[in-house]
């Protein structure tokens, strides 16, 4: 009987989280930069912009690695990067983003290969 006090407020709890269009299952593009974790960071975020996202600053976890969301023009949430040091100039970047959202991934696609070709 103790059981369903914990599974209401769970289940109250997980119904305030906002996954927008990612959802519980996002595609995911990673990529290794060769480039300083500042420096590719601000290349991301130029490149997001240019794509039409806005970009927010999110809670870096626990390893050092940075998060921003990615929410299109109508501050929806289509996704999230994650960007870490993988060694003195190298950077690793992850990119979640909403499943069946071809506009998305051109998107996230085109964000990548512009920062691989810049450094």
């Amino acid at each position: 009987m103790q059981k369903f006090p914990v599974l209401f407020l769970m289940f109250l709890l997980c119904g305030c989280v906002d996954m927008g269009r990612v959802g519980l299952h996002p595609d995911v593009k990673t990529a290794s930069i060769e480039g300083r974790k500042a420096a590719v960071e601000d290349c991301l975020l130029y490149e997001a912009r240019k794509q039409n996202f806005v970009v927010e600053e999110d809670s870096p976890l626990s390893n050092d690695t940075d998060r921003f969301n990615l929410e299109d023009s109508s501050n929806t949430l289509v996704g999230w990067i994650e960007v870490s040091s993988s060694g003195k100039h190298m950077t690793d970047v992850d990119v979640f983003y909403a499943p069946n959202a071809p506009e998305v991934k051109k998107a996230v696609t085109t964000i990548l290969s512009h920062c691989k070709a810049s450094f």
